[in-house]
Parts: C-alpha cells; structure tokens; sequence
C-alpha cells in the first residue's frame, strides 16, 4: 500500500472476482463533487498537472495490460465543469511488477492483485520500494499476527481501514523510499526539536570561586 490510503489491494484468489464485483459497485456508488459540499465523498484532484498525472497513470496501466473495470476518465460535475474532478477507478488483472502498482498516484486509482495465500501476499506487499501504511483484513488470528509481524510499513491497520492515523499520539511515518528519520508525532518526536549537547564535569576539584552573589554580599 502506498502513501497513506490504499492503492494497491492484495486479495485471496478464491475471493477475488467476488470482491472485485463488491469493489466495482461501491466505487461506482461514490458521490464526486464539491469538496465543500456535505454531500460530496471524493473532491478534486489539487491541481491541473496533478489531473494529467493520473491520466497519464491510467494510461500507463493500460499500456502494461491491466484491465481498467470501472472509471478511468475525468468526471464531470455539475456547475464545476473544467475542476480537476476524475473518476474513482479500479484495475484488475494487474501484475506487482506493473508502474501502476508500485509508484505513488495521489488520485483514486485503484490496483487490485491476486494472492493465493497469506505467505505470498506478504511477498508481494513488501516488494515495493514504498513502506508507509498497510493492512489486513482477516478473521484467521494466525494470519493476523503472521501480517503484524512481517509487513513492512511503518503504519499497520488490523480489521479497519488503512487511514486515520492519530499523528498528535501516534508516531507516523515509513520505511524505505517512505523513511523520514524519527517518525512524526508522539512525544518522542519532542527530542527532534532539541540540540542534543554533552556535558562533562569533574566534580573532584578543590573549591568554588564564589559566585558574583556572594562577592556582592561580603562587601
């Protein structure tokens, strides 16, 4: 998974046409418009060069033959014609190997990858120069605790989604190409805002100059 939100999703061979379906339905369900607007579940993109960077992406994923089930165009909304708005867009019959799959997006693109078990599904996560954010879903506490322990990322979520992170308590950031140094957030991000200096004293000396102080008061 890259940068804080999913966009790449490995999913059990045996369940994969099923949620593929399920994926395709919800994405389709999703409300564009107006970021302002309460109504809305996905804004525009910040930019124009950001839009002509997922089209070029979609483009790109095409071109490496994955299959593009749902958008994969620009979105049009109402009174807001020409705002940098694309379509939630989902690929299939994707490879991990595919630009598409492992460079960072920033839009609603979607690639869904097949795994036929969880010891090749962490393979595949972990080969990605990206490690910020990651997850599972599952009801196997083995699969769990294997994905817990062998997923490299610096942020993993269990049974909900991959976002929301809590940067005022938690400590946040990657590995890898995601790497910053100390992560961001928590208290122990504090000593970041520190010099840290080392002072040595020997305390075996013999006397004190008396301080400015005492000299005063003595007169």
């Amino acid at each position: 998974m890259l940068d804080a939100t999913s966009t790449r999703v490995l999913v059990a061979s045996k369940i994969y046409n099923q949620f593929l379906d399920k994926m395709k339905q919800r994405a389709e369900a999703l409300r564009v418009g107006y970021q302002l607007d309460p109504a809305s579940q996905l804004g525009p993109l910040v930019s124009a060069a950001q839009l002509a960077t997922v089209e070029r992406y979609v483009r790109l994923g095409k071109e490496e033959g994955a299959e593009v089930i749902t958008g994969g165009q620009r979105a049009q909304v109402a009174g807001l014609e020409g705002g940098f708005y694309y379509k939630p867009t989902i690929f299939a019959g994707a490879k991990n190997s595919m630009r598409i799959a492992q460079e960072e997006i920033f839009g609603p693109v979607l690639t869904v990858l097949r795994a036929p078990d969880i010891a090749t599904a962490i393979q595949i996560f972990n080969q990605s120069d990206y490690a910020l954010t990651g997850g599972i879903f599952s009801r196997s506490p083995a699969n769990i605790e294997r994905a817990r322990a062998e997923c490299e990322c610096g942020n993993f979520y269990i049974n909900r989604p991959i976002t929301g992170s809590r940067v005022d308590l938690q400590p946040y950031g990657g590995f890898k190409m995601s790497g910053l140094g100390t992560k961001a957030g928590g208290p122990d991000y504090l000593i970041q805002y520190m010099d840290a200096r080392t002072v040595t004293e020997n305390t075996l000396r013999r006397g004190f100059a008396p301080s400015a102080e005492v000299l005063e008061a003595l007169g």
